[in-house]
């Protein structure tokens, strides 16, 4: 697998680095300050995977920005991650078609979790992210348990509107982690069929 990073901070980029290293196998890892470096730099390269710090940028140049990287690694799958904490720009990353999200701030091991799940291709956003999300549904809009939600799936959303982790969910749910992650992400792909995310 092939990763490259663009961050404007090289000591962003060597931590990053060392944590895929030590998560990966037979990895590939290409970084750069800005995307026209990356190009410049490997330029027969093809990620698999791109991880973007998009926090400098300005809102409303975020989708062409996104574009851009996907029009230069065609098939590759982008990451981005910023400062955190606003809807409105995540909902245009989500519109710019990028496959996972996190916050600048979050774990190594929520960085790790999105990697896996975007490259076994599906959606990933930061726990922080999903509850920003549903706490912006107009609750009107929320599925009711018995239409499009089943009941746990309707119970982890709104346990995750009310900003509760992934360890009290599972705690009140009486079931674990991955359980509910994968409840999780059942319910943020039924959210985007109704384009409640676009």
């Amino acid at each position: 697998m092939t990763i490259a990073i663009i961050d404007r901070h090289a000591i962003t980029r060597i931590g990053i680095i060392e944590v895929l290293r030590q998560d990966f196998q037979d990895i590939t890892i290409l970084d750069a300050p800005n995307l026209d470096s990356l190009l410049s730099k490997f330029p027969d390269q093809k990620p698999d995977l791109v991880i973007a710090d998009l926090s400098q940028l300005e809102q409303h140049s975020c989708p062409g920005y996104i574009q851009l990287i996907y029009r230069s690694f065609s098939g590759a799958k982008v990451l981005a991650y910023d400062e955190g904490g606003d809807f409105l720009r995540l909902q245009r990353y989500l519109k710019a078609g990028i496959q996972g999200y996190i916050f600048k701030n979050n774990s190594t091991s929520e960085l790790i979790c999105g990697i896996r799940q975007v490259m076994a291709g599906t959606r990933y956003v930061c726990n922080r992210g999903f509850q920003m999300i549903l706490s912006n549904l107009n609750p009107a809009k929320l599925p009711k348990a018995s239409t499009e939600f089943t009941a746990a799936e309707h119970e982890v959303a709104r346990c995750m509107s009310e900003g509760m982790e992934m360890s009290g969910i599972a705690r009140r749910l009486r079931s674990n982690a991955a359980i509910v992650k994968r409840i999780q992400s059942s319910v943020f792909q039924k959210l985007e069929m109704r384009g409640m995310t676009n």
